[in-house]
């Protein structure tokens, strides 16, 4: 989270978070969280 959302943020970009296989959940605030590679196709 804080090498790829935060940094993302500070440039403006959206940031998405994979959910899965992710074993340590870290806080963060994308702007959307997938729980699956299904839920990308929503985000296009």
């Amino acid at each position: 989270v804080k090498r790829d959302i935060v940094p993302a943020k500070q440039l403006g970009m959206k940031a998405a978070l994979s959910r899965y296989g992710q074993k340590v959940f870290e806080a963060g605030n994308p702007d959307f969280e997938l729980s699956k590679i299904e839920d990308l196709l929503g985000l296009l």
